[in-house]
């Protein structure tokens, strides 16, 4: 068994290498590193200028997105700055510095400042009392097909707003039909609206019919809510005491 051991080398001590196999073996290693410096050297060369280009590429490439990145950056303060000289203006009552600030940004802008400014020019003049104006700023932000729906639905509601207020009912009820559905991204506000026109017109059956609704939803906003609440209280308060509530247009029944 000790033999067999031997012959497989284990079961014996191992044999210690001689000064000439040492050397041998030494030689060899100098032999392999030789190749593999030479292999490495070829590769380079084949390869090189490849992985040069690549990092020179990919440098570049970097350099590139970050001096967009920073210009961008840039650009969006510059326009930020540019909207709030004109909103500061506005604020001072210097309307016409203020309305060129907006018009300026309108024409250039590319990061949001431009829809902001158009918002701020109609609004401006609505209270500065142009309604034809500023219905018909809101009209082109409800027709620009390049704005999200959201948007140009906030456009149409807003429009419509005005024409409430200046007692344009019957254009009003034609432009809130499609504002109303359930897909409108302004379901709430223009049912609100559509019940305070029913409302002031003294429909209190039908207005007090939006309001429950609004009331009942759990997806209304918490202060519209809160208002729906505040005029079904009102319409109760003009109900006579053990009766229903009828509309001003309703025949009272012949006694």
């Amino acid at each position: 068994m000790f033999a067999l051991g031997a012959a497989f080398g284990y079961g014996s001590p191992r044999k210690k290498m001689t000064m000439q196999e040492t050397t041998v073996v030494d030689v060899f290693s100098e032999v392999n590193e030789e190749l593999r410096r030479e292999k490495l050297k070829k590769l380079w060369k084949t390869t090189g200028p490849f992985v040069i280009g690549g990092a020179v590429l990919f440098i570049a490439a970097m350099g590139g997105r970050v001096y967009w990145q920073d210009y961008v950056v840039a650009q969006r303060i510059q326009e930020s700055e540019r909207y709030q000289a004109a909103v500061s203006d506005l604020e001072a009552g210097k309307d016409a510095e203020a309305l060129a600030g907006f018009e300026g940004l309108i024409a250039s802008s590319k990061y949001g400042y431009g829809l902001l400014s158009r918002l701020q020019k109609a609004a401006n003049l609505a209270t500065s009392g142009d309604i034809s104006g500023a219905i018909s700023a809101y009209d082109e932000i409800s027709a620009d097909t390049g704005l999200t729906q959201r948007f140009r639905e906030y456009g149409a509601l807003m429009a419509v707003l005005i024409l409430i207020d200046q007692g344009g009912t019957e254009e009003a009820y034609e432009r809130l039909t499609p504002l109303v559905k359930a897909s409108s991204n302004w379901y709430y506000s223009a049912n609100e609206a559509l019940a305070l026109m029913y409302f002031t017109e003294a429909r209190y059956t039908e207005a007090e019919e939006i309001f429950l609704r609004l009331a009942a939803d759990p997806a209304t906003p918490p202060d519209l809510k809160n208002r729906a609440g505040e005029f079904m209280q009102m319409i109760e308060n003009k109900k006579p005491a053990g009766s229903l509530l009828k509309n001003k247009n309703e025949e009272e029944p012949a006694s």
